[in-house]
Parts: structure tokens; C-alpha cells; sequence
């Protein structure tokens, strides 16, 4: 993937921390990031793990996170800097707690089966969530909105973010918002 210009990452700043009186959040996903718990314990965030109980060390590194974000704090830089384009998880910015957000996420990580069989949803992924959320209309779509204000997750293309919020009438809206100034792969 092509790393992000000096202004296009300063464009997906702005996007993120849009709403300065709303907590802004990552979703992220522990298998798609290397040195993810290096990070987290070197850069100390607000941060939960999805999954709850004792995880023996790999499931740790492959387990979903949700962090909290802050403007300036370096794993926030981190994210901003090396995660676009890169499969890394999902932004969002909501009036939850840390602990209030957790709780919802965790009780959407299984869906089931056409045969009512359970299966783990891997929704933190933004090639899936780019998919799935759109999709969610009527109540379907509530346990994902309520309190959260939008989600915002890369384009297939890469060259954009993709606003995705509650609209009127129970529909769910996609914004594209272009992320100008890409750099070419090194």
C-alpha cells in the first residue's frame, strides 16, 4: 500500500478527531498488526481486549482491541502514520466509555449460521465491515449505532475514508471523503 503524504495523514486526522467532544476509538485488529501489544504497553492508551479471561500469548497477539484515542499521544501517531491502508481496524467516534464501548463490541463478535450454528464475526476488519455495516437496515442496524456517532474505515481504492453513519428513515450512510496527497510505495 502506498504510505500516506504528510497531507493526507493530516487529512485522516482531522477526519478522526472531528468532533473534539465525542471519545474517538480503534477498533484493531491484533492479527492484522505486527508489535501490536509492543505498542500498547510501550505507549500505555486507554485500551481493552475484546476477548475476556486469560489468552495464552498467541491468542493475545491475534486478539481484537478496541484503544482509545488521542490527539498527539504516540500510539495514536503510530496508528495514524503506519495502519491506513493496511487492514489495521476500524476508527469511531461515539459517546461511550472505554468500558461501555467494550461491552457492545464483544456481544457483536458472534453471528450465527443460517443454521443457527454460532460463528466468530470478524466486523473489526475493515474489508468486512466496509461490507457488512451498509448492509444493516431496521433494528439490524441499532446495536452499531446507538451512542456511536460514525465509524470511519479505509476504501477498497485506498485513496479515501469512508464515513459510515445513521441517516434518517433507518438507512445507513456511506461518505466517501478523499485522502489527497498518497505517496508511492517505497
Amino acid at each position: 500500500m502506498a504510505q500516506l503524504s504528510a497531507a493526507a495523514t493530516e487529512t485522516l486526522r482531522r477526519e478522526v478527531f472531528a468532533t473534539g467532544a465525542l471519545s474517538t476509538y480503534i477498533l484493531i485488529d491484533g492479527a492484522a498488526v505486527a508489535a501490536l501489544l509492543d505498542h500498547l504497553y510501550a505507549d500505555r492508551p486507554n485500551f481493552a481486549c475484546l476477548f475476556t479471561g486469560p489468552l495464552d500469548p498467541d491468542m493475545q497477539e491475534m486478539a481484537p482491541y478496541l484503544v482509545e484515542l488521542r490527539e498527539g499521544e504516540s500510539f495514536t501517531e503510530w496508528v495514524l502514520n503506519h495502519g491506513f491502508g493496511e487492514h489495521w481496524g476500524v476508527f469511531l467516534r461515539g459517546r461511550l466509555a472505554l468500558d461501555q464501548a467494550r461491552r457492545r463490541f464483544r456481544k457483536l463478535l458472534f453471528a450465527r449460521s443460517a443454521d443457527g450454528d454460532p460463528l466468530f464475526f470478524r466486523f473489526y476488519d475493515p474489508r468486512v465491515f466496509r461490507g457488512y455495516l451498509p448492509s444493516c437496515v431496521g433494528p439490524e442496524r441499532w446495536p452499531w449505532f446507538d451512542e456511536i456517532d460514525c465509524y470511519l474505515v479505509e476504501a477498497e481504492a485506498g485513496d479515501c475514508l469512508l464515513r459510515i453513519s445513521a441517516g434518517a428513515d433507518e438507512q445507513v450512510l456511506v461518505e466517501e471523503r478523499p485522502l489527497t496527497g498518497t505517496n508511492p510505495a517505497p
